[in-house]
């Protein structure tokens, strides 16, 4: 698990680049995390079997984008996240989905003091998801 404390490390951009890569056994868990004290929401979650990003810059709106299937199978995945202001793409094995994110705002802006911007595995269950358990590499 990576932990980043976003009170002394904020995130506020306009463009975001993540990619790794990962294997599991498990077909539900919280992969990343990390929200804002205006709102904003990062997360990555696999929910049966496919890799779920839910993304919200500071509005009323949540996006929701979902890729892949049989992700649970213990084989290397790749994931690439890449976000120019409100424009998205998410691939997992090179499926792609490009999509606008909703509402006004261009910034993710992740500084929540009562939260950790976390990467990897969880103690216990959160947001009905238990943490990730499984391989991470390349992030």
């Amino acid at each position: 698990m990576v932990v980043m404390d976003l009170r002394k490390f904020p995130v506020n951009s306009l463009r975001d680049h993540i990619r790794f890569r990962f294997r599991t056994k498990e077909p539900n868990a919280m992969v990343m995390y990390g929200r804002g004290t205006q709102g904003d929401y990062l997360a990555l979650q696999l929910v049966q079997n496919r890799m779920v990003l839910n993304v919200n810059l500071g509005s009323r709106f949540l996006t929701s984008l979902s890729v892949g299937s049989l992700l649970d199978d213990n084989s290397w995945h790749d994931v690439e996240i890449r976000r120019e202001q409100r424009n998205i793409t998410f691939l997992v094995d090179r499926v792609r989905v490009d999509e606008i994110i909703l509402g006004d705002f261009k910034r993710l802006n992740l500084n929540k003091e009562v939260s950790d911007g976390v990467f990897g595995g969880f103690e216990g269950v959160f947001d009905g998801l238990v943490g990730f358990l499984g391989c991470l590499k390349g992030f």
